[in-house]
């Protein structure tokens, strides 16, 4: 058995069955290894890279649709129930996204913890409600800075226990994937400044690279390409980087074993047939 073999052999195929590219005409498809609960780095990762889009996407539709002395009250004024502590009057769109994140992202962290026997996050515990105890979305006068810090915990608070939710149902998974996936995808209609943070893995696929991969925000439009090698050009899909990440890894964990291995060789192998100490 293989070094290669051995590490897949360790887990189960992906709940979803994905398959590795490269190999779907295959006679025999490569499946994704469960390297994290139930679901492979593929899967994990798309929820992953949601969450961690949602809190600068909350504080900033919230910072640039805050209020203008310029605007006209029909512009910013947000029509409301009764409810006392409605949220800062802004663009109603604006209004509806924030809250829309903000809410589910409550609702997502009690159910887990709930089906995780646990604590919830504290901004979900104390998560605005009406008398009905329905969560009515981000508190009156709520900063952009405290929007970004409250969704930001409750995104955390996935990431931190997301191995063990994926060993949850199946729907749970689905529902939870297609939720963060919708909410992260309102960024398309929030433009923001291109400003990219940098992968930690090399392009190292190409050994003449060896450059940052640099993953932006994601645009309107699907031609624009949001995560790139920025020495080479080399673009990848959602799907590739998530698989090269995988990939990297993988071979991060042979290279380690290997040299380990190489290290007990050299301690104890040697003397042993030489029947040393």
């Amino acid at each position: 058995m293989t070094p290669e073999t051995a590490l897949s052999a360790a887990h189960s195929p992906c709940a979803r069955r994905c398959i590795r590219r490269g190999t779907e005409t295959n006679d025999q498809p490569a499946l994704l290894p469960a390297t994290h609960g139930n679901y492979c780095a593929r899967c994990h990762g798309r929820i992953t890279r949601a969450l961690h889009t949602l809190p600068d996407l909350v504080e900033h539709i919230i910072s640039t649709n805050e209020p203008r002395l310029t605007a006209q009250p029909k512009e910013i004024q947000v029509q409301t129930t009764a409810l006392t502590q409605s949220s800062a009057p802004f663009n109603e769109h604006a209004f509806d996204d924030a809250n829309d994140i903000y809410r589910s992202l409550v609702q997502q962290t009690v159910t887990l913890a709930t089906a995780l026997a646990i604590h919830p996050p504290t901004p979900a515990r104390k998560a605005w409600r009406n008398t009905q105890n329905t969560i009515q979305g981000l508190p009156a006068n709520t900063t952009p800075q405290t929007a970004h810090y409250e969704t930001g915990v409750m995104s955390a608070w996935i990431i931190i226990h997301l191995d063990t939710i994926l060993t949850l149902d199946p729907d749970t998974i689905d529902y939870l994937t297609d939720e963060t996936t919708a909410l992260a995808a309102k960024s398309a209609a929030w433009p923001r400044e291109m400003r990219a943070r940098y992968s930690d893995m090399p392009h190292y696929q190409l050994a003449i690279c060896g450059g940052q991969i640099a993953i932006y925000p994601p645009q309107p439009s699907d031609e624009i390409p949001h995560i790139v090698c920025e020495k080479c050009g080399t673009p990848f899909s959602d799907d590739e980087y998530d698989e090269l990440v995988s990939t990297y890894l993988h071979d991060l964990a042979k290279a380690e074993g290997i040299k380990i291995a190489a290290h007990l060789w050299t301690k104890y192998g040697t003397s042993g047939l030489s029947g040393g100490e």
